[in-house]
């Protein structure tokens, strides 16, 4: 049996999937669904949306949520956006943010999701 959270990430990834025909590429050559940002013409990944709108292409990552007993960390919005997916999908519901459950999950999460994200470039 998929446990729940599993469940609902692939849902979540195939739903964003299914919003862009197949190719659709950002400017910046951002080709992974999950950070194309639905409505925007042309097409474009969240990072080149925030660029966009005046802000920064990063953001912090507070790690475990806020409050965190971790410093936030800086990290590139495209890569924000995947993690905050992460942290909604498996402990928003059920582990106080802030505390040391929340903070471990952040911290390998962005430890094993940076390594793949940085692994395609």
């Amino acid at each position: 049996m998929i446990p729940d959270p599993l469940l609902m990430l692939a849902l979540r990834l195939d739903e964003r999937r299914r919003q862009f025909p197949e190719g659709t590429v950002c400017a910046c050559g951002e080709d992974r669904a999950i950070v194309l940002v639905g409505g925007t013409k042309p097409t474009c990944c969240y990072e080149c949306d925030r660029e966009r709108r005046g802000l920064s292409r990063c953001e912090e990552h507070h790690l475990g949520g806020r409050p965190s007993p971790i410093p936030p960390v800086w990290i590139p919005g495209n890569l924000h956006r995947v993690l905050s997916d992460l942290q909604e999908v498996f402990w928003r519901d059920g582990i106080v943010p802030g505390s040391p459950e929340a903070a471990w999950f952040d911290l390998v999460a962005l430890l094993v999701v940076g390594r793949v994200w940085f692994a395609k470039d």
